[in-house]
């Protein structure tokens, strides 16, 4: 079973920084948390295969910039609520990853994160950031 997920977060800053993106990620074959409405929440046992992969959107086609390396690690064993969403979400989440300043190298530009998780009960979770990096002026 595939899921596609609408995107998670969206941020915009200077092109070269590195930003976190994160997110409250659930599975009808999830083990952690049950979140009301929404399902299971995923913890590190229940992934099999996660990947990152990093695109230019600004013209279409759209091209590869790359993959970063994220492991299964990414993924939070507890729902945490720390107030990074600017409290509006008191749930929590169970996902948080930095990519790297290096994949937004160039200003003006529009870029999409894709994430895959694969499920040890074999589902298919994918879901995207939008990242909008900004010419950096000189002072």
């Amino acid at each position: 079973m595939s899921h596609i997920l609408t995107p998670v977060t969206t941020t915009r800053g200077p092109a070269g920084n590195d930003i976190v993106c994160q997110g409250r990620i659930v599975s009808p074959d999830g083990t952690g948390t049950a979140v009301t409405n929404e399902g299971n929440a995923i913890r590190q046992v229940d992934v099999s295969a996660i990947s990152c992969s990093v695109y230019d959107v600004t013209s279409s086609p759209a091209t590869l910039v790359g993959s970063p390396t994220i492991t299964a690690a990414a993924v939070l064993n507890v729902l945490t609520a720390d107030n990074e969403w600017g409290g509006l979400d008191t749930t929590g989440c169970n996902f948080r990853f930095q990519v790297a300043g290096s994949y937004f190298a160039t200003g003006g530009r529009q870029y999409r994160i894709v994430f895959s998780i694969t499920t040890t009960g074999g589902t298919v979770l994918k879901w995207y950031h939008h990242h909008f990096a900004d010419a950096v002026t000189p002072s």
